[in-house]
């Protein structure tokens, strides 16, 4: 069985790891060199990042016509809001305020630990209106009251079905920032 090769990036974050931890110790006294510094200055590689994708229209309504229930809702606040997976799937009726039709996510729960104020279109207001409150999750399981914890295995399927390759949930967070239509995706 032969092993995936190690990605440029993977090197580079461990090798950055290294270079710092050696600086550490020199600054502590716990050594004299670093050698990411010796002879010669250690190159990184260029990171090798996966492009970003926006989907067209006609992409969007061929994988929308592949989500089924909670997935399909959840691709939409996707497409409408550019909030991200974890904060989609985390997202509590406490932090949806119908009034000013917002959604106030808490440092706790985004990326960059700071409070986000993400405004909802029409559509958006719609479909959190018509979500039965099992829990405290917007997006949960209607059975157990639990978040969805991942939804890659039902997305993928769904790709596969609209014949979508290449394709990964955080495109949808760039086709939704490229957007500018309101209530276009549905």
């Amino acid at each position: 069985m032969s092993q995936k090769p190690i990605a440029n990036g993977t090197i580079d974050r461990e090798s950055t790891t290294l270079k710092t931890m050696f600086n550490m110790a020199i600054r502590d006294l716990k050594a004299d060199i670093n050698p990411f510094y010796v002879e010669r200055k250690v190159n990184f590689f260029k990171e090798d990042n996966e492009t970003e994708r926006i989907l067209n229209p006609e992409e969007i309504q061929r994988l929308l016509v592949e989500c089924n229930g909670h997935l399909n809702q959840i691709v939409q606040f996707a497409l409408n809001t550019a909030i991200r997976l974890r904060e989609i799937l985390y997202l509590k009726w406490s932090y949806v305020d119908f009034n000013r039709d917002i959604i106030i996510a808490p440092k706790t729960n985004t990326k960059n630990k700071k409070t986000k104020k993400v405004p909802m279109n029409g559509l958006m207001v719609k479909i959190l209106q018509e979500i039965k409150r099992k829990s405290e999750y917007v997006f949960c399981d209607q059975k157990t009251g639990e978040p969805y914890h991942s939804i890659q295995t039902t997305f993928g399927k769904a790709l596969k079905r609209a014949g979508l390759t290449g394709v990964r949930f955080h495109d949808l967070r760039h086709t939704a920032s490229s957007n500018n239509d309101g209530d276009k995706w549905r």
